[in-house]
């Protein structure tokens, strides 16, 4: 008898970006991370939480971080659920949702982890191409689709779809549609308004962006009652930490810090653009934490490797439509003076070859 599901044993697993060893010194553009620091609200709510407390289970469904987000957004707390991190809210959704054949609609290319949990349910995994600039297609075909996911803006490529197409997706769709607004606080515009004029539709959040949390895992979704209802039956009994919901509360009370934070990241964000753009780099257009850009004259795997022998870590995937492509997270000014430094010693060498 096998032990292991063949569901699983054909699977790919979802493969995160390349963590440094501690005490390794790099400078660190690939995961995506917030290059400042969380809200000191957050730090002391973690220390005044530190204490004999901690020998008690958290609130089995989060309610004081529930009630903060709800107030935020202006829904009941019952539009709410909250999770560890926004992938274990993404991978509840998928589970109430599909299951065996069913078919789930993927943007191509998207987070590489949908289709991952598409494999935990055994579902068909449907691609849908996106046009040559990485934006929706004219003709997006939702019917049979169960459920649908979308990252906006997207990624890898940071590039924002056209809330009008979105909202034309959602009307059509029968299926569940979830869209994933992780880097939504980097954008001009969201869909969360969608909740209210559709019943099938869940937005999903993550304060590890621009909130500066990755390391506590904190995310959310909002949805209908009867969706969050359904989520909350595959959730694990105590799924978020006491530390983390206190400190959910407390990055939510500050969110002028947040906004300070990500304004200085839209500034680096544009200023490498420009450099890039007169390196004879093409730069997608980014509205998220991220830019995406490929040479003309170099592959991007060659200057993956020589950034990362000059202790600069950039992400590089070995897909289809991807390969030519280098994903760099915005980090803090200086770290952005030192990769437009380094790419242009890397491209004036290869010229002198």
């Amino acid at each position: 008898m096998k032990l292991i599901r063949s569901a699983i044993e054909k699977m790919e697993a979802y493969v995160p970006g390349f963590q440094p060893k501690e005490g390794e010194k790099f400078i660190k553009l690939n995961t995506n991370e917030n290059p400042y620091p969380p809200s000191p609200r957050v730090l002391e709510a973690i220390r005044r939480g530190i204490g004999a407390s901690l020998r008690l289970y958290p609130n089995p469904l989060a309610d004081s971080l529930r009630d903060k987000i709800a107030s935020l957004f202006k829904v009941p707390r019952e539009w709410v659920i909250a999770g560890n991190g926004a992938d274990e809210i993404l991978n509840m959704a998928v589970r109430v949702t599909v299951g065996k054949n069913d078919k789930m609609l993927v943007t191509d290319p998207t987070y590489i982890l949908y289709e991952v949990l598409a494999n935990f349910q055994e579902a068909k995994v449907i691609k849908c191409p996106l046009n040559q600039n990485f934006d929706l297609p004219n003709q997006f075909p939702v019917e049979g689709a169960k459920m649908i996911l979308m990252t906006n803006p997207n990624s890898p490529t940071g590039c924002p779809f056209d809330k009008k197409k979105l909202e034309a997706i959602c009307r059509k769709a029968k299926g569940m549609v979830l869209i994933d607004e992780a880097y939504a606080d980097f954008a001009d515009e969201n869909c969360m308004d969608f909740v209210k004029k559709f019943k099938n539709v869940i937005i999903t959040r993550t304060l590890s962006k621009s909130f500066s949390l990755c390391g506590l895992r904190i995310g959310f979704a909002i949805s209908n009652p009867e969706i969050i209802e359904a989520m909350m039956k595959v959730k694990d009994s105590y799924n978020m930490n006491r530390l983390s919901q206190l400190a959910g509360v407390a990055a939510l009370q500050d969110l002028d810090w947040m906004r300070q934070g990500v304004r200085r990241i839209k500034r680096d964000r544009e200023f490498l653009t420009q450099k890039l753009i007169k390196l004879e780099f093409k730069v997608l257009p980014s509205q998220a934490n991220f830019i995406f850009v490929r040479h003309s004259q170099i592959s991007a795997l060659e200057i993956y490797k020589c950034l990362y022998e000059k202790r600069i870590l950039v992400r590089h995937f070995n897909r289809p439509r991807l390969r030519e492509y280098l994903r760099i997270s915005i980090g803090v000014h200086q770290e952005m003076v030192k990769l437009v430094k380094v790419l242009e010693g890397i491209l004036k060498g290869r010229d002198e070859k």
